[in-house]
């Protein structure tokens, strides 16, 4: 807060009828007791305020020169009076409206567990779990294709070879799969679909 802003907040609460000492100011601006007197000083050496100290309680009181506190509650208690007024006239022309508090839904969730034992059980097809439809078809179709490689004699042994390392991307896959979907709320494809888009859609 600066200077300017505090002294106006000092003559509110002087208005108010707030006794200016420092712990009471810092109870209403919220700044620190040592920051307060600083101020509170700054603006006695201005010429601003006057303080005196209050031997019955031993602390130090500010009063706002030129501030008459009868005046100024006068004018708040008119102003408070306005205000009361235009308020029941705005109530009165008003039909009661009763408050509506929207239901929060829970958003589904996936098990990064669950779905980490669905691709180390079932490989490729268990990224059905959190995977999009799309995705999971061309591994999958992939994976067949891979199968059948390793059934011919020349190539055999070097596809089948890679059926293992199918099986742990799977479940890393999964893992980002499940992480997007709960992130998300929904499947969200990891390869861009003009990627795969010629090769056909499968909804889920």
């Amino acid at each position: 807060m600066d200077q300017d802003r505090f002294e106006a907040e000092i003559v509110s609460l002087a208005a108010e009828g707030v006794k200016l000492t420092v712990a009471n100011v810092s109870a209403r601006t919220f700044l620190p007791l040592r920051g307060v007197e600083g101020m509170l000083d700054s603006m006695v050496g201005s010429q601003r305020l006057d303080s005196e100290v209050d031997e019955t309680h031993g602390v130090v009181v500010y009063r706002v020169r030129g501030l008459d506190p009868g005046a100024a509650r006068a004018r708040l208690s008119l102003l408070e009076r306005e205000i009361e007024g235009e308020t029941s006239r705005a109530l009165a022309r008003r039909p009661i409206q009763y408050p509506q508090f929207p239901v929060a839904r829970r958003r589904a969730e996936k098990s990064v567990l669950s779905g980490t034992l669905l691709a180390a059980i079932f490989g490729p097809l268990g990224l059905l779990y959190a995977g999009p439809l799309e995705e999971v078809a061309i591994g999958f179709a992939g994976f067949l294709a891979l199968l059948f490689a390793s059934s011919i004699p020349l190539i055999g042994r070097l596809a089948g070879a890679f059926i293992p390392f199918v099986w742990l991307a799977s479940i890393a896959i999964q893992i980002v799969y499940v992480a997007r979907f709960n992130a998300n709320g929904e499947r969200t494809a990891l390869l861009p679909r003009r990627g795969w888009r010629s090769l056909g859609r499968f909804r889920a």
